[in-house]
């Protein structure tokens, strides 16, 4: 569809789906218990599952990777981001550890500052990401 895209990596599983899945699921995951509202948490689950589906299917949109190779990687995150979630809640739940440390904490802020912070930290991620597509696509030079 785009030939003046080359496809520099054809390898199967889709690593740009399995890494988009695995960071996107993995933030969720983390940022989840800072909202107290099921539908707030709705609403992140859903923006976070729209972005990976966005990225999956634009690689093969642009016919880089097939639609086995984006979905093989999907499902390879989805089983990855399970394997690291159930590690961690065991670790919560039964040895006390990090991100759910009782002792001193490095940041002592307020939620509305933690939220602040993460919007910022998710712009600033958007516009690179944006800015490296549009340079990908020639837009920018």
């Amino acid at each position: 569809l785009f030939p003046e895209l080359p496809a520099a990596f054809t390898g199967f599983p889709g690593s740009h789906a399995f890494t988009v899945g695995l960071f996107a699921g993995l933030v969720v995951y983390f940022i989840l218990g800072t909202f107290n509202q099921w539908r707030s948490r709705l609403r992140l689950v859903i923006a976070a599952s729209s972005v990976v589906v966005l990225v999956g299917f634009s690689r093969v949109y642009l016919g880089l990777q097939w639609l086995s190779s984006v979905l093989a990687g999907l499902a390879l995150a989805a089983l990855w981001l399970t394997f690291l979630i159930t590690a961690a809640e065991l670790r919560r739940r039964y040895a006390g550890e990090f991100p759910w440390r009782t002792g001193w904490q490095p940041l002592q802020i307020s939620a509305r500052q933690r939220r602040l912070l993460l919007t910022v930290a998710a712009l600033a991620t958007t516009a690179a990401i944006a800015h490296h597509l549009l340079r990908q696509l020639g837009f920018l030079s």
